[in-house]
């Protein structure tokens, strides 16, 4: 069906079954992220550890406190529980039902801090949760991540009701 059908019909890109997942920090390699769509889910929410770079730095401001709220407004200041809670309210917003947290070798967050959302975010919501490691290469680890995956999307629809 073409886009322009799928829109005037009220259609997703997506099967109505698709597994809805929440990714924090969602990796470069859009092979890994397309790894959630061939296994049977859609990308429904992110946390993308970017975004304090997205927000204008504002101009009516002196520079100092202008650089002072950049730097508070990122995601990556505070403890790792801060983050799981406002990751907690974007998945429910979302309706989410899995998780994936990326860990990233070499990258500039806290290692610990997957460990810290994935266990705030299953004690809060209940969800399914998958962490994986991807490298910034992904083709070796193809295969484990694509397993890892589709075990989420298995178990998220094996604890469905409405089916």
């Amino acid at each position: 069906m073409s886009k322009r059908r799928r829109i005037g019909a009220h259609q997703g890109h997506f099967g109505a079954d698709a597994v809805r997942v929440f990714w924090v920090n969602p990796v470069a390699d859009l092979r890994a992220m397309n790894l959630i769509e061939e296994c049977g889910g859609r990308v429904c929410g992110t946390d993308y550890l970017f975004c304090h770079a997205l927000d204008p730095i504002p101009t009516d401001l002196p520079p100092m406190d202008a650089l002072a709220q950049m730097a508070l407004a990122d995601p990556m200041v505070g403890p790792a529980s801060d983050r799981a809670d406002r990751i907690i309210r974007d998945i429910r917003a979302f309706g989410a039902e899995a998780l994936v947290v990326s860990r990233i070798p070499g990258a500039s967050h806290c290692a610990y801090e997957g460990g810290v959302i994935h266990d705030k975010v299953r004690s809060a919501l209940g969800i399914p949760v998958c962490e994986i490691e991807v490298p910034p290469v992904s083709d070796p680890v193809r295969p484990t991540i694509r397993t890892r995956i589709e075990a989420l999307i298995e178990t998220v629809r094996g604890q469905r009701t409405d089916l």
